[in-house]
């Protein structure tokens, strides 16, 4: 709204009658409720949405300029960072305004800006004064609902109402107006007051914006919890002043150190050698925690050197809140202590006050993986000097363990590192430093200190930690574990470095650690470090201590099958960024190789046609045979029926479980069968079933037991075949009228003893009644005389065998398969050869009968190599055409299909030997869990016939 200008008569006077565009000017909200609205907003509403809040919200009023003012206050204080970006884009948009307004005035010289007066006789009274009463009108009626509301109403994110400017935009107007003259700039009206001088802030001793916008988010947010209010209440109420909970929200929510950062620094670092020369010198005790009889050396010069800090911290506090110690000072009587009691209390209100809020902190950014606060949380807590208590110290740990995307994944390349890269692994040092000496030393820390000095470079020395660490354990007979993540950023470094006698031991180290579970990734690495720097080539130079740590070669392609064979007992397989890695290493070791050709046979030395490639273009199929001197690095894939690989000629196996892998199948899967059936009885009902719920717990695992005792000291013929009964009986059976169908059982039993084999059927418990339950409906099936007079054919004839109730039949008929029938069998293998001369099917013995695809949850219990091998061994599927009661079709027959032509894990196996007989290499296929079933990478180094 432009204020009318006392001016001379205008050129074209002005129709009283005239019809003017009406503007509203009532605000759209009450003026309280408007101070609410906006305090929810300035509390909850983030930093960066609050300007576009408020600017919408005050759209809707009259005031809105005032309440600009007030938001900008706010943001200049929590915010100053933000406020200077918001402040040069507001006078950019006030430099367009000004242009415009001088181009309109050019535009328009000569005439006069004017209000339309609502009536003629106002057009005859209007002056500038109008503006004036405006103003005061505005005026009064803010201060109208400043006194009828209480204080606390008008608290706008800590402004109080007296703070609020009595005048508006208008009054500026109105004064600039007084000063034109006819011929005036009338873009000067809008010409802002100079804004006060700004007070210049030590950079040194601000936070990172980025770091401190994050962190004063969230510690916002928790102040602003119940939790947090209640007890801020709660020490009030006990008499805590109420300046002195001022003062610490004040501090947690300050964008300034109150200690300079290279004092704080300092201390931390003098505490930081302290821990690490106790380790370097070999005392065990740096690892132990202090007992209540003594206290920790390490420890005591902790706390001496927190008193210190807290003493300092508190001196610059007390300066920078005068009221609060005022406030103290009147509850203690004035004698010469009074100084020194005044600081005490301040000293212990203050860090218990603290110390609260920072931990309600600390769960709120572990629950929520929040690791960014930590910067500035971590820098309160050391220039406050606090000692946070045992669970707090341990959340904070687990918080900064996982700073940084790159922490600890590789040395720094440059010699110049930002404060960003610093602060990384600093961070994440000191908290290990101040967890280590108020607490025990744990697996979880050591392991963040090695990723710390990994992370710069200082490979040695995390090494030598981790050395000592080991140590300490022994020596204390602790049952601690060193897991793997404690040593791969040591191996990843050394691996990173080419250095591969250091890496070949640390492998060694983490293998032979009963703890370390290696993963596939693992032996990856290894294989490509050692193929990046030739160490497989025929001409490479021995590794230093290879021999020493139990390899037979210390170099050459002899050592990439040590390893490989190593990694085939340990790992099923590999993932295809590992074999694209593996694939590139391969091809950087042997760049000098040359090109395969047609008579590439006769080349003295090996030949490669392996190229890098990027780590994630996708490798293409191989189909063309390899020569015998050439290297081989592929993605092949196999005849499921023959298992030959066409590019090396190797010949796939069908791996076998050995004596002892069938005595743990065994076993395992007893102990299973206790785990299901505890299991079910947490799950019964004990008003409908109690005496099911009274059964002893190892029923399961009993009756299992007594099962494979059973198989074993029975004598008579072994048996050949296990049928999994309820899958045959319900095979193709999803019809109408279908159901359990014990016609089937039989016409399965006929075949395989046609085909030579003694069968053993495994039936669940309820199908050896007449009538049972077969479907989630509670609809009963019964059994008619031709199915009894089939189940007590097979009972007399000693080939059924139904497991006992709330017994899961799964386990049973694996069992059987594994079950070495000692007395039947007498030490022969039952095994069939492949064309066997009386048409068996040709496989190992006894054989399982089942279309089961394994998905059942609990036998991912079972050791996954143990499985896949016993399932690649023992499985064979059938299919027939279905009954429907007793009738089938004619001509029926059941066709065998075994489930593995060769076994689906790392194999390594002999390549035909070139036409000469001078070359000769073991080729590795390793499975990969996002190719095809059926597709490998293969590995082959070619070596020389000895």
């Amino acid at each position: 709204m432009v204020s009318q200008i006392s001016s001379p008569p205008h050129p074209h006077p002005i129709d009283p009658h005239r019809q003017r565009r009406s503007i509203p000017h009532q605000p759209a909200l009450p003026l309280s409720k408007y101070y609410k609205m906006q305090s929810i907003l300035m509390r909850r509403t983030p930093l960066v949405k609050r300007q576009r809040s408020i600017k919408c919200l005050s759209s809707k009023s009259n005031m809105k300029q005032s309440f600009f003012a007030h938001v900008n206050e706010q943001m200049k204080r929590e915010s100053p960072y933000k406020y200077e970006q918001y402040e040069k884009g507001r006078d950019e948009a006030l430099r367009k305004l000004r242009k415009r307004l001088d181009e309109e005035r050019a535009k328009n010289a000569g005439k006069w800006w004017v209000n339309p007066p609502r009536t003629a006789a106002a057009a005859n009274n209007e002056s500038s004064s109008n503006c004036f009463r405006i103003d005061e009108f505005m005026s009064k009626s803010l201060n109208k609902h400043i006194n009828a509301t209480s204080r606390s109403s008008f608290k706008l994110g800590g402004i109080e109402p007296d703070s609020l400017p009595k005048s508006s935009i208008f009054s500026t107007i109105s004064a600039n107006m007084k000063s034109l003259e006819n011929d005036g700039d009338i873009s000067s009206m809008f010409a802002p007051k100079p804004p006060p001088p700004k007070i210049e802030r030590n950079k040194a001793m601000l936070f990172d914006p980025d770091y401190y916008e994050t962190y004063q988010e969230l510690m916002t947010f928790v102040m602003d919890e119940d939790k947090s209010k209640k007890y801020v209440k709660k020490v009030i109420k006990e008499g805590y002043h109420k300046e002195l909970v001022e003062a610490v929200q004040k501090w947690l929510l300050s964008d300034e150190r109150v200690i300079e950062k290279q004092i704080v620094e300092e201390r931390w670092k003098r505490l930081d050698d302290v821990w690490r020369n106790g380790w370097k010198e070999g005392a065990s005790t740096i690892f132990e925690a202090a007992t209540d009889e003594e206290t920790n050396e390490h420890e005591s010069m902790l706390l001496i050197e927190l008193k210190s800090q807290q003493d300092l911290f508190i001196e610059k506090i007390i300066a920078d809140n005068p009221t609060m110690l005022e406030a103290f000072a009147a509850d203690i009587p004035d004698d010469n202590e009074q100084h020194i009691q005044t600081k005490v209390g301040i000293a212990e209100q203050f860090e218990e006050l603290s110390i609260r809020i920072i931990t309600f902190l600390l769960r709120h950014c572990a629950k929520r993986s929040r690791s960014d606060a930590m910067h500035v949380c971590w820098y309160k807590v050391k220039e406050s000097g606090l000692k946070l208590p045992q669970d707090s110290i341990s959340t904070l740990l687990y918080i900064v363990t996982t700073m940084g995307s790159s922490f600890g994944s590789s040395t720094f390349r440059s010699h110049e590192k930002d404060e960003e890269q610093i602060n990384t692994y600093l961070v994440p040092e000191e908290v290990a430093t101040y967890h280590d000496l108020i607490c025990q030393p744990t697996e979880s820390s050591v392991s963040l200190r090695i990723k710390t000095l990994a992370g710069k470079g200082d490979t040695e020395t995390a090494e030598e930690l981790l050395e000592a660490y080991k140590k300490s354990i022994q020596e204390r007979g602790s049952e601690e574990w060193i897991k793997l993540r404690t040593y791969i950023p040591v191996f990843k470094n050394y691996c990173d470095s080419g250095n591969v006698a250091k890496a070949l031991s640390v492998f060694h180290k983490m293998k032979n650690t009963e703890s370390v579970m290696l993963e596939p990734e693992n032996y990856c690495m290894l294989l490509a470090t050692l193929a990046e720097n030739g160490c497989f080539r025929i001409d490479a130079s021995a590794i230093d201590g290879a021999q020493s740590l139990g390899y037979k070669h210390p170099c050459g392609p002899e050592l990439f099958d040590e390893i490989a064979n190593d990694m085939a007992d340990n790992v099923l397989e590999i993932s295809s960024a590992s074999a694209r890695r593996l694939s590139n290493a391969l091809a950087a070791g042997f760049r000098d190789a040359p090109e395969p050709a047609i008579e590439s046979e006769n080349y003295d030395g090996v030949v490669s046609n392996v190229k890098d490639a990027h780590p994630l273009a996708p490798m293409p199929l191989t189909t063309r045979r390899a020569a015998a001197n050439e290297l081989v690095a592929c993605r092949v894939l196999l005849d499921r029926s023959a298992g030959v690989c066409k590019v090396t000629g190797s010949q796939q196996r069908l791996i076998l479980l050995c004596s002892d892998q069938r005595k743990q199948l065994q076993g395992d899967l007893i102990d299973l069968a206790s785990t299901q059936y505890t299991n079910w009885t947490k799950n019964i009902d004990t008003k409908r079933d109690k005496h099911a719920a009274m059964d002893s717990e190892n029923k399961a695992s009993e009756q299992l037991q007594k099962f494979s005792e059973w198989l074993d000291v029975r004598e008579g013929e072994p048996f050949t075949a296990i049928v999994d009964g309820a899958n045959v009986g319900y095979y193709m059976q999803n019809f109408d009228k279908g159901g359990f169908n014990y016609h089937q059982i039989k016409f399965m039993v006929d075949s395989l003893e046609t085909r030579g084999e003694k069968p053993l059927v495994v039936l669940p418990n309820k199908y050896s009644h007449t009538n049972y339950i077969y479907n989630s409906k509670q609809q009963y099936q019964y059994i008619n005389e031709s199915d009894v007079e089939i189940m007590k054919s097979l009972k007399d004839r000693d080939m059924l065998y139904s497991v006992p109730p709330r017994c899961l039949d799964d386990l049973y008929w694996m069992v059987a398969s594994v079950s070495d029938q000692t007395a039947s069998r007498k030490g022969k293998d039952l095994s069939v050869p492949s064309h066997d001369p009386t048409g068996r099917f040709p496989g190992t013995r006894p054989m399982l009968i089942t279309n089961d695809q394994m998905r059942d949850h609990r036998l991912e219990l079972l050791e996954p190599r143990l499985f896949r091998r016993w399932y690649g061994c023992h499985i064979v599927n059938y299919s027939f055409t279905a009954f429907v009661m007793d009738e089938s079709v004619a001509g029926n027959e059941v066709r065998f299909a075994q489930a593995d032509f060769f076994s689906r894990e790392i194999q390594g196996n002999e390549c035909p030997a070139s036409y000469d007989g001078k070359w000769k290499g073991l080729s590795w296929h390793f499975p990969i869990t996002d190719w095809d079933l059926d597709e490998r990478f293969v590995v082959r180094i070619p070596t020389l016939q000895t």
